[in-house]
Parts: structure tokens; sequence; C-alpha cells
């Protein structure tokens, strides 16, 4: 994987996520667009005409990288590229006033490079002299040139790989949304966890959720913290830190704990919100998150960040430093940070105040994380790499509740992450790469009520992988060079876990996995062959075929079109099946067997006869097969050169699982009622040595003392691939940025509609739609921002916002109110205007998450708890004020 070196005089980007209109928050939402639009208006009007209002640009010949650290200060935006592709390049000198695409043409015209248009970002790369035929007519201008390429190029390109393993053709198909070091900081954020909260996609499982309170207990546990796309579930969805997968966490070894990754280390977090188990495996159902950290650091860099609500005792403290060293080809890095936070105490929310005392609505938590990299380039085609990251965190939770009085769950968990990676260069365009990877998580969770030990578990989670894989040109049509990515990858993963109450293993599950993928992408039509209706139009197809030791094979393919009918618009379309393995703790965990009386089900209709005795199967299973998803997205893509600064996108997006891993759950009570509703989950009359069997598992109990001879019923409640789930929806997101007289301005609007989200409990189960209701996601969730910036100082708002929906855990139904949430910052980055060496390179910063303070809308949850909020849907957290600051050496 190749690792861009980021020189950012950080623009004005703002980038958050999706949303959706309706109800209540219709007029919200159209008013938010309105001012928008006239901004967009303005802004297109007073678009510079002239040279003199043009940026201004002093570029002396020299080293092509630092020509482009020039070039990024002063064009104030964000540049990528790779130090082994700049190395013995000489910039050209530029002088003048230019747009960014013209100024940048000339600064590397001839030079053999190219740029590439990434959002807001220029991506600047080397030509790849095997795509273009020997027919192919030279640009006339070094600028229009840039401009073709910019408009063009697929977005994934070989710096942001995700969603793609070839190099420079990624799959531009699949919808993706890329997050800078700035947004992070802009969010005011003291955690990942804490970022991916804003965004609309993402279903946000708190820890107050977590910990079984405010919603049902996930199996992400109070003290951590998954990625839940689509609300599908944070299982499916894969997490991975620089493009690689990480071992899973929690008690149930289920999902990636993003809670342990340093925010500070973070470079850049991308979301494919598309299947993608064609390229990345098992998991990538609802889509893929990849935590991008830093891969270098020149000097050093302290930051500094305290966090308080304005009404409880929640406090917050993040500290970290960073330092490295590059010379030559040849960098080391490394960094520490602390995060530290007091608890919230239910007492000092109204919403609840009646909870018993003492809770807390958020944990007491302490985690230290260090992180380490290198990379060294011997010579322009080798290029090597290693990262390491270590966290520990520290949670506790008061908890107490009537019956069983007051208690604490306290959570110990920690994250090793490590690979190594070597990429050689060829000749003639193609690459392999060789990495290997090492991660293991460990979470114990112990659990005291009334001074007795409810539950003391340890799990233990590891994942080693090897892979091999390679890619370039393959052959040449006229729309360019088709290129291949082609590789295999062994992967051997472990869980244990074990309770230390009994003394007694519960889990031990091994997996190996032998994967070989391949992808190509034919580019059909590009500015080589372009004509009037088709600028451009490539498709890419992939496939993985993947073969467990523990269920077999699973074989994924996937297709994604991408047409451009005119410069400014891009159509795109992707199909593909995705899988997400049985989880270990589904697989591993204890079965039970439990006799008991027919008086506890419900009888059938019209039937005096005498009930039958059933034997009930609980727990895991071991021949659990994968989940199984068909998905498919359409979009399009607008940039408009009348209007820069302008980016629009809109994807629909259609999500069907089938075979999801459950059990019979309440419905187990009918299965004399109604047996054929349940298929082969009820087997009547079986056979004495049937029954026999189940009566000699360890987790066989009888306290109603039923001899096996008088069991005519065998209800099977294990966990069974009986279930599905459908989820479609659309996601639109709007983007303007423009400068006005001394300003600069931004204006940013992410949507997410959902239009349908439906669950059938088993294969003879009616269809059940759980949109709009509790601990489910709602129709429409959205987040606008605005941005203003005027030399060192800058400021920007938020607004946030979840529609109303409907709650039935009383077993009546409710109205669950919208939810309107407002954040404001303000920054001063005195590095920006003054030459002063104590000023450059300092910013601070003041955030206010919630300014108005508003509460979560109220939802009895009927629990006894007292807690009377949906934790999913929205938080507790209050009116949060921030100060950060940083300073780089």
């Amino acid at each position: 994987m190749q690792r861009p070196t980021a020189v950012a005089k950080r623009g004005i980007r703002m980038r958050e996520q999706k949303g959706r209109a309706a109800k209540p928050g219709q007029a919200a939402f159209a008013l938010w667009a309105a001012a928008w639009g006239a901004m967009l208006a303005i802004g297109a009007i007073s678009t510079p005409l002239n040279a003199q209002e043009l940026p201004s640009f002093d570029i002396p010949s020299g080293p092509m990288s630092e020509a482009l650290a020039v070039f990024a200060e002063q064009a104030d935006m964000e540049i990528l590229y790779t130090d082994r592709e700049m190395h013995g390049v000489v910039a050209n000198s530029v002088e003048g006033h230019l747009t960014l695409a013209a100024a940048l043409a000339l600064l590397i015209e001839g030079t053999g490079l190219e740029f590439v248009q990434i959002n807001s970002v220029f991506v600047v790369r080397r030509i790849e002299v095997a795509s273009l035929p020997p027919e192919a007519p030279a640009p006339e201008r070094a600028a229009d040139a840039g401009r073709a390429v910019t408009q063009n190029l697929a977005p994934d390109d070989e710096v942001i790989v995700l969603g793609s393993n070839i190099r420079g053709a990624g799959s531009a198909a699949a919808p993706l949304h890329v997050y800078s070091r700035r947004d992070i900081e802009q969010s005011g954020a003291f955690s990942i966890q804490d970022f991916a909260r804003t965004l609309p996609y993402n279903l946000d499982f708190s820890e107050s959720t977590g910990a079984g309170f405010a919603g049902p207990a996930s199996g992400v546990g109070g003290a951590g913290a998954g990625v839940n796309l689509r609300g599908l579930g944070e299982d499916a969805t894969l997490t991975l830190i620089n493009g690689r997968r990480v071992a899973f966490g929690g008690g149930g070894g289920g999902f990636v704990d993003i809670s342990l990754i340093p925010v500070d280390a973070v470079k850049r977090i991308s979301i494919v919100s598309d299947g993608a188990s064609a390229i990345y495996g098992a998991d990538a159902v609802a889509g893929v998150v990849n935590i991008e950290m830093l891969d270098g650091y020149d000097g050093a860099k302290t930051n500094f960040q305290l966090g308080a609500v304005t009404d409880g005792g929640l406090r917050q403290a993040l500290a970290s430093q960073f330092a490295g060293k590059s010379w030559g080809d040849a960098q080391v890095f490394g960094g520490y940070e602390f995060l530290g936070s007091t608890p919230l105490d239910s007492r000092r929310r109204a919403i609840s105040a009646e909870a018993a005392d003492p809770t807390d609505l958020l944990p007491h938590r302490e985690r230290h994380s260090v992180v380490f990299g290198a990379s060294a380039s011997p010579s322009d085609r080798i290029e090597l790499e290693a990262f390491g990251l270590y966290s520990h965190s520290d949670t506790q939770f008061r908890l107490a509740d009537s019956t069983a009085g007051a208690g604490k769950e306290n959570t110990d968990s920690a994250l090793l992450f490590s690979e190594l990676a070597a990429t050689y260069m060829f000749p003639g365009g193609w690459a392999a790469e060789v990495s290997a990877v090492y991660s293991r998580n460990k979470t114990d969770s112990r659990r005291v009520s009334a001074e007795i030990v409810t539950f003391d578990i340890a799990s233990r989670t590891r994942s080693a992988s090897l892979e091999l894989k390679a890619d370039g040109p393959l052959a040449q049509i006229p729309g360019g060079a088709i290129r291949l990515a082609a590789g295999g990858q062994f992967r051997a993963e472990g869980f244990v876990r074990s309770t230390r109450i009994e003394s007694e293993e519960i889990a031990d599950i091994s997996r190996r996995s032998l994967a070989g993928f391949l992808e190509v992408n034919f580019p059909l039509v590009s500015e080589l062959n372009r004509r009037d209706g088709i600028e451009a139009l490539s498709l890419t197809v992939a496939s993985r075929l993947e073969r467990y030791s523990d269920f077999g094979a699973a074989a994924n393919p996937k297709a994604g079109l991408r047409y451009v009918p005119l410069r400014d618009v891009a159509l795109r379309a992707t199909i593909g099946s995705s899988f997400q393995a049985p989880g270990f703790f589904d697989l591993g965990r204890g079965q039970s067997s439990l006799p008991l009386p027919g008086a506890f089900f419900a009888p059938p209709p019209d039937n005096d006869a005498p009930l039958p005795n059933v034997l009930v199967l609980s727990g895991g299973n071991p021949d659990l097969r994968p989940e199984k998803a068909l998905t498919w997205t359409a979009g399009a893509d607008i940039r408009l050169n009348a209007a820069p600064g302008f980016d629009a996108s809109i994807t629909y997006y259609s999500i069907s699982l089938r075979n999801r891993i459950a059990n019979q759950g309440a419905a187990l009570t009918r299965i004399l009622a109604d047996s054929e509703q349940f298929g082969d989950a009820v087997r009547i009359d079986p056979s004495l040595d049937e029954v026999l069997a189940y009566y000699a598992w360890p987790g066989f109990r009888n306290p109603f003392s039923i001899a096996a001879g008088d069991v005519q019923v065998i209800a099977d409640n294990r966990l069974q691939n009986i279930a599905a789930t459908t989820a479609r929806g659309a996601d639109i997101s709007l983007r303007y940025a423009a400068e006005h007289g001394l300003w600069e301005v931004a204006a940013s609007i992410d949507a997410a509609f959902m239009f349908e989200f439906t669950k059938r409990a088993r294969r003879e189960a009616d269809v059940v739609s759980l949109l709009n209701t509790t601990f489910y996601p709602a129709d429409f969730r959205f987040r606008a921002g605005l941005q203003a910036v005027r030399g060192a100082a800058g400021g920007t708002i938020f607004v946030n916002y979840v529609d109303n929906y409907r709650s039935y855990e009383t077993g009546v139904e409710a109205a669950v109110e919208a939810w309107t949430t407002v954040d404001a910052g303000l920054t001063y980055e005195g590095g920006r205007t003054s030459s002063n060496p104590i000023l450059d390179g300092l910013t601070f910063s003041l955030q206010v998450r919630n300014l108005f303070n508003a509460n979560p809308p109220f939802v009895d949850l009927g629990y006894g708890l007292g807690v009377n909020f949906d934790g999913v849907n929205a938080n507790a957290l209050g009116r949060f004020v921030s100060f950060r600051v940083s300073k780089s050496w």
C-alpha cells in the first residue's frame, strides 16, 4: 500500500455525511438548503473574473517535493503525493495570478507527472506511459491537460485506495466519503467514536446503550464502540487500519473497537458505503471504514484539549505528543496520546433523574495509546514501511437498580496492531506488494451488583495475515490501459472467552482462511477517445474466493460502471454480493438443554388434550453458515465548472441481507400453537436416543424433573441462519466553497434518507418494518454546516437533525419527538497570517456541542431503571464545551 505525503496548508474543506428530509425536519432542511443555494448563487456571480483577483504564485524552480510544499502554502490547500515518485524531479518556476489548476499544471509541465482532483484535494502522480497509445495527440496547453485529467479520472486513485486494489483506476462507481484531519478537529471530537456519531448514515450505539440501559445491549458493551453503517450492526461494517484487518474486540469478539484508536494519530478516515466483500472479504456488507494513521512527521506537534459539560460533573482531557524525522528517502515517527473522562451522573439529567442511585449515563474512562512508524525507499523501485499501535483502556460504570442494588462494571481492554509491507515497482507500470499484519485484542469485563459478581468475562482475539498482490497495465484499448490487480491472502484468527466465576472455558475457536482475488478496470472511453455524450466510460469487475476452515467457501463478485455524459456530471452504479462470517461467540458459546412442561407454551387452538413436554435447546451453534447480502447502488456526482467550489452527490442503495443469525426469540412460546411456522426448529415425537443425547449435554438442566421418555417435542432455539434484513435509502451530499472578498466561506449538507428497514425473524415469519422505531434507523437525518474564515480566525456552525418516530417499548404506541442540536466552533490559526515563530504552527479552537443544551426526546423504555431516552438515536451528554491548543515545532 503506497502512503502519500500530505502537504496541507489547510483549505476550507468541510466534509460530514448524509441525511434526509421529511415531516417536522422538512422546514429546517428546506431553510438550510435555501440559504446554501443563495450563497452558491452569490458565489457564482462574484467568481473572480480578472487576474488580480486570482491567487498569486511565486514558486522558484527546484526539487518537486519542495515546490509542491510552496504551492500548498500559497494555494492554501492540501496536496497528496508519494516521495518516491517525486524523487529526482525538478519543478518549473511559476509566477503570477493563476487559477489553482493552471498553476499546478505549469509547475509539473514536462516532468512526466500529472495531477487529479479528488473532491477538494489535488493528487500529483507519475504518468503511466503505457496508458497512452502512440497516436494519442499531445495536449496543446498544460493547463488544459490538467483540467482534462481532473474531470475524467475516477475519484479513487492510487493514493485513496479504499474500495479497490488497482492503483490509478479505483472503483469510482462505489460511493466514497473522505474526511480529513481538519474535519475531525472541527467536530470537537475527543475520540473516533465522537466523530462517527456526526455521520448521518452511522447508527450510534452509545456507552449507555452498550452498558445495557437506554437501549438493548449490543455486542459492543459499555466500554467499546463500533461503526454501524445503515443500522445493520457493527459486525456488518468492516473497519480497517491503514487498509488492513484489525482483531475484533468486545466480550463476544464481534467488532473492531474504535474507542482504542488514538484520534490525534489519525490522518484521514475514508468510507465506502457499499458492499465490498469482492475486495476485502468477510464483513464488508454495509460498507468499509478505513482509518488511515499518520505515516510520517518531520518535526513535532503537541496537542492539549479540555472539555466539560455545562451541567453535571463530566470532564474530559486529551493530550498527545508526536515527533518524527525525515531524511532523504527515509522517515521515522512516534507518538503518545492520553484520554481521560469522568462519569456523567444520571441525576444530572431530567431524562434519567428517577434512575436508581448511583447510575452513570457515561463512564469513567482512561486510555493510553502509543504509535510508531517508519518507511524507507532504498531505491526508486523499492518502498518499505512499518507501523505499530498499542492502546490500553480502563472503563468504569456505576450501575444500580431497585432490585439488585448498587453495582459497578469495570472493563479492561487493549489493542495491539502491527504491519510490515514492502512494495516493488517493476518496469512497465507494474507493482507488487507483500504485507504481514498481526493484531490482538483483550477485553476483561467484570460486573458486581450488591456485592455479588454477576459476570466476570475474559476474552481474547487474535488475527494474523500474509498477503501478496500485484497490479498494473494489462493491455491497451482505445480508452487507455486495461488495468489488473490480483493476489492472495492467508489469514489465521482465534478467539478464546472464559468466565472466571465458574473457572471454565466457554469458547475456544480458531479459524483459517485462504483467499484469492482479481480485479480488472476497463477504461472504455476517456479523454483519448471521447465523443459528444460520452466524456468517459469505465467498467470495473472484481471477484474474491475465500475458503474457511470451519464453514467452507464463499465467492463474491462485484461490478461497477461509471459514465460521464457531460463534463460536469458523472453517473455510477454498482452491484455485488457480500458476506459476513459467523461470529466467534455465536459459533463457540455453550449449548444448553432444558425440558419444560407444556404449560409454558401457548396451546393449539381448539385443543383440549394435555400439552406435551418440550425440550428447549439454547446457545451457540457450530454449524452456522455465513450471512449473505446482495447490494446495489446508483448515483450521480456533479462538479460545475460554472460554479467553482461546488460539489454534489446523490446515491441510492439497496441491501438485502439473508441467512442472518438469530434464534426464535419470544415467538418460541407459540411452537405448539403454530408448529408449522417454525419449520425444522420444531421436531414432534423425537426418538428416545435423540432426547437422551441432549440430556447428556454439559449445559443440561432439569428443574421440573421431566424424564427423557416424557419429552414429546424438541424446540431448537439455538442460533441459526433463519433471519433476513432489507435496507433501502438514499444519501445526498452538497458542498460549496469560495472566496468572497477577504472571507473564505464554505457550506455543506449531508442527508440520509431511509425508505425501508425491514426484518424477517425467521423464514416462515412475516416481514416486519422496523423503520422509525426505537433503537432502529429514523427515515431522515441530516447534518448541515457553514464555515467562514478571515485571515487567522474562523468559525463553524453545524445543525444535526434526527426525525421523529414511534416507540412500542411498553406495549403501547407512543410518539418520539424529533431531535435537533447545534454545534459551533471558533478557531484561530496564528501561522496563517504571521511570520512570528511563536505563532507559527499554533492553533487555538473553541468548540461547543449541543449549543442550546437540547435534551434527548423522552422514551419510556419500561425497564424500571428510570432512564427514559433512546441511546441509539440520541444521547444524554448535553451541552459540551471544549478548548484545544496545538503547536507544531
